[in-house]
């Protein structure tokens, strides 16, 4: 154990030769060096650790479908941590669940017969917030911080790059349940950067930028995911994308987060998802303030033009009929995606004309046509 140990924790993965050792602690040296794995790849390791070699790969695709088809009770510790990793960034949900279950209790730090994991609680907690429970997961992977940061420099800072993650979507939910302050978020991703940045974690440094933001502003934004094509797929932060149920109302919350920095006329909204003529419409306001065209003192005005447009603008059915149905949708949507539910439901206001306004930047991902 002595030597697994000495090579995870002590020695920098990025400059570690793999030659000699046995697949598992090979297939982990690898990730933690973020580079492809010849160990995982060669299917001398279980499913659980092709699984995260597959999103090291950059194939989150193929690593659902080894997720998907994944025995969680046949798998071994060391598979188990690995397939917990990748499952909390590519789900599925199932998956998500029966890990999470796995991880429940235990002691504090684990290892598979002298191959190092970690704290548990850095694989529970990142897989309840990947199932929805960023409250739940927040508390569990502060407490992971800590009992890694008092074996070794690397499980601590490995700990804090999940706790950042869970951060910054629970600040970007926007929810009175989850408020959380941006600014632990940042602070604790500068500690794991930090470390990467001084201990040489040249590939553990390239992965923290991708999952949690550039040095200028790490854990300044969360990611959304709203995407139209053969099935609706949403998600948001660390909560995985996954089929939602098709609807109307989808249609008119793409649509405004796709026009997310002008507020939308509930008239267009209307429009869209009666597949209607939008550009006319946005033509109509064009260059207007519409929060001022709402205003009663509008009316005072004596330009015909402003008065015509002014009604065009106030049509209660398209405010009472947008309104309950982005309303309807957003409950719909928390079944199966409460993080991306309870964001929408904070950020949207609705009314004669909606706006989307989240209280910290999100970066959308909407489809080929955003």
């Amino acid at each position: 154990m002595s030597v697994a140990a000495n090579v995870v924790e002590r020695r920098i993965p990025d400059h570690t030769s793999t030659e000699g050792l046995t697949p598992r602690l090979a297939a982990d040296v690898d990730f933690y060096a973020c580079r492809r794995s010849p160990s995982a790849e060669s299917g001398r390791c279980d499913r659980g650790v092709q699984a995260r070699a597959l999103v090291i790969a950059g194939e989150p695709a193929a690593a659902r479908r080894v997720l998907e088809a994944l025995d969680v009770d046949s798998l071994r510790l060391h598979g188990r941590a690995a397939a917990a990793w990748a499952a909390a960034r590519v789900g599925p949900d199932a998956t998500i669940r029966a890990l999470a279950e796995s991880f429940g209790s235990g002691p504090d730090m684990i290892d598979d017969d002298g191959v190092p994991l970690g704290p548990r609680e850095r694989y529970s907690g990142a897989l309840l917030a990947a199932a929805g429970d960023v409250v739940g997961g927040a508390g569990a992977l502060r407490r992971a911080v800590t009992v890694g940061d008092a074996r070794a420099p690397l499980w601590g800072a490995l700990a804090r790059v999940e706790f950042a993650r869970v951060l910054t979507t629970a600040a970007a939910v926007g929810h009175d349940d989850v408020a959380f302050d941006p600014d632990e978020a940042r602070r604790t991703s500068v500690a794991a950067r930090t470390f990467f940045a001084a201990g040489g974690y040249r590939g553990l440094l390239a992965r923290f930028d991708v999952e949690l933001g550039s040095p200028a502003r790490p854990g300044e934004a969360s990611t959304g995911l709203l995407v139209d094509g053969d099935t609706w797929l949403g998600g948001f932060g660390v909560q995985p994308a996954g089929p939602i149920p098709d609807g109307k109302g989808l249609r008119a919350i793409r649509h405004l987060l796709m026009h997310r920095h002008r507020v939308v006329a509930s008239v267009e909204l209307a429009r869209v998802v009666d597949d209607g003529d939008v550009a006319e419409i946005a033509e109509m306001f064009a260059d207007l303030d519409l929060l001022s065209l709402v205003d009663a003192r509008a009316a005072r005005l004596a330009s015909t033009e402003v008065v015509r447009l002014r009604s065009a603008l106030l049509d209660d059915t398209a405010r009472s009929r947008i309104g309950k149905l982005i309303r309807r949708t957003v409950a719909r949507v928390g079944v199966d995606q409460p993080l991306l539910a309870s964001h929408l439901g904070a950020a949207i206001g609705t009314g004669h004309v909606c706006r989307y306004s989240p209280l910290t930047p999100v970066d959308w991902e909407l489809g080929a046509t955003d």
